[in-house]
């Protein structure tokens, strides 16, 4: 099949071989791609049709030979664009409101070039929740899938508001739970910032989801539910970890254990591939004894004997101290970290330096009623660590999918 392409991007900001590669990742495999029909302004957008018609074509020398094209059953070369050829089909491929991502730099990726995040998630883990979520989801019968049956169909997964984005192995194990396949576009990778575009029908374009239309469909309200979730706490961990960068601060920023049931993957993957730092990610990872264990063991010093003795050499002892003495007490008795908290921004720092004065090797952290606001406050020199609970400063991420038109499967 020989394609042409009708795009809405600003007048030259797409080149030929820019334009191939696009609609091969949108369209799926084609023969050739004859060109682009025309190159205007963002402001009117050409519905999604199989079928182009003239009155469809807002560029009037277009439209011209669209409809010289329906005369003769032929459409002679145009004078522009010079490599627009005689095509068998047309076919307009959506991209209205795409236009090339913002690219990231070392200066935007949290400590300079992006990881391949997706080698932390274990892939039996990925299993297990994609499982759980889709049981979660369709319990019984899904009425809607029988509607729309096994038919081959291709949905494009859009995003609609500027985002660092994370997530995509989740989407990716969702799908695969159905025997779907998903392809990325090249610049939608994890940990990048990307901009979605300016007006109202600002959106770009991450990847495509291709399998049996019930599938696809019974995947896509908890796929896009993670990417969303992971999304969003990227963008506000990005925004964090800018913050710890301006100040030329060395220690790190770390988003806590308050994360929402069932999504703590997600959320702390989300913290990661944005730039802070995940803390730890269960109790299994880290002891920490805060108020209430405290309080029950009898005190901080025999509280933090007792867990060392059990965890061993590689877990580290994290104790709550709501004075700087429990503080002196916790890192007496042995704690890796002692956590001063709800200390405010300068008791904290007042407090940071007695503690590494006194125990200089001991690991301080800072935590308690810290918001975006004030956690440049805690940056000081004697302060390893500020926690705080970013999901609090989650702003939604607006994700979407769109069953490309009946006829484009062809």
């Amino acid at each position: 099949m020989r394609v042409v392409v009708a795009l809405q991007l600003p007048k030259g900001s797409l080149t030929e071989e820019a334009c191939d590669e696009m609609v091969r990742k949108v369209h799926g495999p084609v023969d050739e791609v004859c060109g682009i029909l025309m190159q205007a302004s963002l402001d009117a957008v050409i519905p999604k049709t199989v079928n182009l018609r003239p009155s469809l074509v807002t560029n009037s020398l277009c439209r011209d030979h669209v409809r010289e094209r329906e005369r003769t059953g032929d459409l002679p070369l145009p004078p522009s664009p010079p490599f627009f050829p005689t095509p068998h089909h047309i076919i307009h491929v959506e991209l209205a409101s795409i236009h090339k991502p913002k690219q990231m730099s070392s200066d935007d990726a949290a400590g300079g070039d992006l990881p391949h995040y997706e080698g932390l998630l274990p892939p039996s883990k990925l299993r297990a929740l994609a499982s759980s979520w889709l049981l979660e989801d369709a319990p019984s019968f899904d009425g809607g899938g029988f509607v729309v049956g096994d038919v081959t169909t291709t949905a494009d997964i859009f995003l609609k508001s500027g985002a660092v984005l994370a997530g995509r192995a989740f989407v990716d194990a969702v799908f695969r739970e159905l025997d779907c396949t998903v392809t990325w576009a090249s610049w939608a990778v994890d940990g990048a910032e990307l901009d979605a575009g300016a007006g109202s029908e600002r959106r770009l374009l991450l990847g495509s989801v291709r399998g049996a239309a019930r599938k696809v469909l019974l995947g896509e309200r908890v796929a896009l539910n993670a990417l969303a979730e992971c999304c969003a706490v990227a963008t506000a961990a990005r925004a964090a970890a800018r913050q710890k960068r301006a100040a030329g601060w060395g220690g790190r920023v770390a988003g806590t254990r308050k994360t929402t049931p069932g999504f703590r993957l997600v959320q702390k993957f989300g913290m990661a591939a944005g730039g802070m730092d995940t803390h730890r990610m269960d109790l299994s990872g880290m002891v920490m004894l805060k108020d209430n264990h405290v309080r029950v063991a009898g005190g901080v010093g025999g509280a933090v004997r007792k867990a060392r003795a059990v965890v061993g050499f590689s877990v580290k002892i994290d104790v709550e101290c709501a004075r700087v003495e429990e503080a002196f007490e916790a890192a007496a008795a042995g704690a890796d970290v002692v956590m001063l908290d709800n200390f405010g921004a300068e008791r904290f720092c007042e407090a940071a330096r007695a503690v590494k004065e006194k125990f200089p090797a001991v690991l301080v952290e800072g935590s308690g009623g810290i918001t975006m606001e004030t956690l440049k406050g805690y940056m000081v020199e004697e302060a390893d660590v500020v926690s705080f609970s970013i999901n609090r400063y989650v702003k939604a991420v607006d994700v979407s999918m769109k069953v490309r038109a009946v006829g484009a499967e062809k």
